[in-house]
């Protein structure tokens, strides 16, 4: 299976859903998706990477972390991009452990929400709508 970017009907969030089988060097035409898809978006969209399905290592860890922050020519559609508030769902304690890394300096200093289910970072992104 491949990496699927989907939209939230009639909202700015997308959901980036990573299976188990997909290669994870796709991750960058799938963030590049996101970027094209999400123009006709006004104001802040929503991105929220479900690795739930994805039975990751640490080696995948850096290799997902890294294609996410890069610089440069992709960095429009990277999480530097302020424009996109950017979340991660996974049930392994290695991605909370990744999504509280980005708010290391080498990272960008980017607050990355971690959450155990899809429904909470839906509610987090609902709730971040109505301010």
């Amino acid at each position: 299976m491949s990496i699927t970017v989907e939209q939230i009907p009639d909202s700015p969030i997308f959901i980036i859903t990573v299976p188990d089988d997909a290669p994870l060097e796709t991750l960058g035409e799938a963030l590049q998706t996101s970027l094209d898809v999400s123009s006709h978006v006004e104001g802040t969209v929503f991105r929220i990477f479900d690795f739930s399905d994805l039975d990751a290592d640490f080696g995948d860890l850096v290799q997902i972390m890294g294609m996410t922050t890069r610089r440069g020519a992709d960095e429009e559609s990277s999480f530097h991009n302020l424009r996109f508030q950017n979340a991660i769902v996974s049930r392994q304690e290695l991605f909370k452990m990744g999504a509280a890394a980005y708010g290391q300096e080498q990272y960008g200093d980017l607050d990355v929400p971690f959450f155990s289910s899809l429904e909470e970072a839906l509610a987090y992104a609902r709730s971040q709508l109505v301010r």
